[in-house]
């Protein structure tokens, strides 16, 4: 049926109105109550040239039949900055199922992540039907419960305060202090907007009488959860136990990168839980070399291997860590379980478990803050 549909195309400006309607109507099918795009992630859909582009479509007799948007951050992740592209906006007409017309989509939003120099590609929580295309589910980080009875044991060296995200201020100072933990490329003001799109909440931690914070964090009151945080890690402590004090309860989401944070609310929390989503390695090679900072930092010394990553339409890429060395041949689904997954490295089926020294170089950390998902 695919030699039917015709090929995909760029959204143009102008297009926005018709598409959002389209993604709503699609996705209202399956989640009737399901909030409008647009109101959302304002800043993603304006209708400009620029936000269309990122949206892939088909069309049957004029009219948008599918579309899947892909959008790319720079992440800033254990002292790397790594290129990633999330994949959103998913959708088909129920009148066009069937037709191959996900599959015709989807190959061309890889075809573009490649081009554009994408080393990974995202999707949030588990959709096992992108995993023929190459996405696998891989652990992310750790999502921390902290009860308001545990909260009350916040010591008092330092204070919280708190305001909505629409009257806050994040000063350029605040906004650098995101350095601290793993965060996403951006600028001041679109920053701005993307902590107003929802009903969030300004936490900010700071020594008695003085105003400069040591640490912050954006609060979704409604949902009890922290969506972001930097600074120190007491100071992230303290936000923490506020916020479950104050919401009568509260969850937090931490990346393995933050080993001392994670020590902590591991020690205090009343639970935690793993965090996984969909990861498709677009560039293996990129991948390493942007990782390599954090890479080189556990090499065991005089260790190399080769990974060889075996294409969809044939050949393969390779990427060096150290020197290179053996060859660890895999496909895109097995090369992100030995990537990022939580198994170890040498269980990997078709790694050698000869190769143990992997497992002080692997997994990679990787996570989207929630504030920048798509």
């Amino acid at each position: 049926m695919m030699e039917d549909l015709p090929n995909p195309e760029m959204a143009r400006k102008g297009d926005m109105p018709e598409l959002l309607n389209f993604l709503h109507r699609v996705v209202c099918e399956r989640t009737p109550d399901h909030a409008r795009f647009e109101d959302v992630s304002p800043d993603l859909f304006q209708d400009s040239e620029e936000k269309a582009r990122r949206i892939l479509v088909l069309r049957d007799e004029g009219r948008v039949a599918a579309a899947a948007g892909s959008h790319p951050l720079t992440l800033n992740i254990a002292g790397c900055k790594i290129s990633a592209t999330g994949l959103g906006q998913v959708a088909t007409a129920p009148e066009m199922t069937g037709r191959g017309c996900m599959t015709r989509l989807l190959e061309a939003s890889i075809a573009r992540m490649e081009e554009e120099g994408a080393a990974v590609s995202w999707l949030g929580g588990r959709r096992d039907r992108y995993g023929r295309f190459g996405w696998e589910y891989i652990l992310s980080g750790y999502n921390y419960s902290m009860s308001e009875k545990i909260g009350r044991s916040a010591d008092d060296s330092l204070q919280v305060s708190q305001e909505k995200c629409a009257d806050a201020l994040i000063t350029e100072e605040m906004f650098v202090m995101r350095g601290s933990c793993v965060y996403a490329s951006d600028s001041l003001a679109n920053y701005s907007v993307r902590m107003t799109r929802k009903s969030g909440e300004l936490f900010v931690a700071h020594g008695h009488g003085s105003t400069s914070p040591v640490a912050w964090a954006v609060v979704f009151p409604a949902e009890k959860r922290i969506a972001e945080y930097c600074g120190s890690i007491e100071g992230v402590v303290k936000i923490v136990k506020t916020a479950a004090v104050r919401l009568g309860g509260v969850t937090t989401f931490v990346s393995p990168v933050d080993k001392g944070l994670n020590e902590r609310l591991r020690a205090e929390s009343s639970g935690v839980g793993f965090a996984g989503q969909m990861l498709l390695v677009v560039s293996v090679k990129k991948t390493v070399e942007q990782y390599s900072p954090y890479i080189n930092s556990r090499l065991p010394s005089g260790f190399g291997v080769t990974l060889r990553m075996r294409l969809p339409g044939g050949g393969y890429e390779d990427a060096n860590i150290g020197s290179g060395g053996p060859v660890v041949e895999l496909d895109r689904r097995s090369m992100a379980r030995l990537l990022f997954g939580p198994e170890r490295a040498s269980d990997i089926p078709g790694v050698d478990p000869g190769l143990v020294q992997l497992d002080a170089v692997l997994p990679l950390p990787f996570c989207i803050p929630f504030l920048f998902t798509v």
